[in-house]
């Protein structure tokens, strides 16, 4: 009878636990969306709310669907396509649509002052590897095994 209780306590643990974890990831989840939600919203409405003012090693892992890249960048999703065919730039992934947040800004503010595209994407791409660089210079190793920023 004792045993009984016992397990019958630890179960019920258990599962309060796994409930509670399933909770908090979900609550996580939709704070990441809805975070991500607000600042394309804020970008687009070009809000002072400036997304290269994340990490740039929390720039790099944002992407952007077709449709927010296009309207980010004030065109088509056509013809960011083409831009992605005939320049390579913004950058998709291989499964799917989904563009580098950071170079598709970097993008949106070089076609903002005034260049053409080609130009536009030079100085973005160029900007976007300065980014990645300067953020490999920035970790620094730690004899515990461990790396940091």
């Amino acid at each position: 009878m004792r045993l009984e209780m016992i397990i019958s306590v630890a179960i019920g643990l258990w599962i309060g636990v796994l409930l509670l974890v399933i909770s908090l990831c979900r609550a996580s989840k939709l704070s990441d969306e809805a975070a991500d939600a607000a600042l394309v919203n804020a970008t687009t409405a070009n809000c002072d709310v400036d997304s290269t003012r994340l990490p740039p090693s929390e720039r790099s892992l944002r992407t952007l669907s077709l449709d927010r890249a296009a309207t980010l960048l004030g065109v088509t999703p056509h013809t960011v396509l083409e831009w992605d065919a005939r320049y390579g730039f913004p950058t998709s992934s291989s499964l799917e649509r989904r563009y580098n947040q950071a170079e598709v800004l970097a993008l949106r503010d070089s076609l903002e002052d005034g260049l053409s595209i080609a130009s536009a994407v030079t100085r973005a791409r160029e900007r976007s590897r300065h980014r990645r660089t300067a953020t490999v210079a920035r970790l620094v190793d730690h004899r515990d095994g461990g790396l940091a920023s």
